[in-house]
């Protein structure tokens, strides 16, 4: 749930929203201690996040954009803005008869950005996860296997 809750205007704003169905994520922890009893001999230390994310993103199709960064812990998902709540003329289309969904939507993304596809319950903070975060230009229905060059360059296997 994202939420605008100007107080000095007396008026809120709040939506749910969805995320990710046109991205592809992984998921790491910046955690190094006990990692064989959790992952096994599966664990990669990845030493140059920049790059490897790029060199991914290059093999994705369709690649818009990527972010990556540590999670958001928090109590609830919702992300709470103390910014000028919109009156309901902002929201209205070119004919000022309907409201308009892109505008909406556009107001949403202004309260969250980017921190929508980090933030995770706090129950899971001892995780201490990062996320690489690929959005494409289409729904993601299924894994992606990717193969990079030169892996080396960006990790090695623990």
């Amino acid at each position: 749930m994202l939420l605008i809750n100007d107080q000095t205007a007396d008026r809120s704003f709040s939506v749910f929203s969805t995320v990710g169905h046109n991205a592809y994520v992984s998921s790491f922890t910046t955690r190094t201690e006990k990692l064989s009893a959790s992952f096994g001999d599966a664990a990669i230390e990845v030493f140059e996040p920049v790059g490897f994310c790029t060199e991914i993103a290059n093999e994705i199709p369709g690649s818009l954009s990527m972010m990556m960064g540590q999670c958001i812990y928090a109590d609830t998902r919702i992300l709470e803005s103390m910014k000028r709540g919109p009156e309901i003329s902002e929201f209205l289309d070119a004919s000022g008869q309907e409201v308009s969904l892109d505008k909406m939507m556009s107001k949403a993304s202004g309260i969250s950005g980017p921190k929508e596809f980090f933030l995770k319950e706090r129950k899971y903070e001892d995780q201490m996860e990062f996320r690489l975060v690929w959005e494409t230009n289409k729904p993601v229905i299924e894994p992606l296997l990717v193969k990079i060059k030169e892996p080396h360059r960006f990790c090695r296997r623990l």
